[in-house]
């Protein structure tokens, strides 16, 4: 314990992931006896970059930026069985969100409470939520 309490470090991050969300496929005759199959997909990319500071105590911040970019596509197919023609539909959405914030947290082991307190983003770089389609 005493190595956390000690401990003055900055330590600074720039993680990114990658997710490829499952692909659905689902196929079923229509009522008028041609196949229809649909699908959907997603990927979406993660950037967090920050540090993490600890002052005093058991005190620590963390100030942060998260980027999340998502590309989500939607597809339905009409399959005609005599000429072997293929009509699809398809739709495709691109998000992306973004927040610059910090996270505080004070930990009080006299009175056992757990101080988190979150801070507003400022007016140049706001939360948002971007949709496309």
């Amino acid at each position: 314990m005493n190595q956390v309490t000690n401990m003055q470090d900055v330590l600074k991050f720039n993680r990114h992931f990658g997710f490829a969300w499952d692909m659905f496929v689902y196929e079923q005759p229509t009522d008028f006896g041609v196949p229809m199959a649909y699908a959907s997909g997603a990927t979406s990319v993660l950037g967090l970059v920050g540090e993490v500071k600890k002052n005093s105590g058991l005190k620590g911040e963390v100030d942060f930026r998260m980027h999340l970019n998502t590309d989500n596509t939607d597809m339905m197919t009409v399959f005609h069985p005599d000429q072997k023609i293929r009509f699809t539909i398809q739709q495709d959405r691109t998000y992306k969100h973004q927040l610059k914030s910090a996270v505080t947290a004070v930990l009080d082991t006299t009175t056992r409470k757990l101080m988190v307190t979150m801070k507003v983003p400022e007016a140049e770089t706001p939360f948002s939520m971007l949709g496309h389609s």
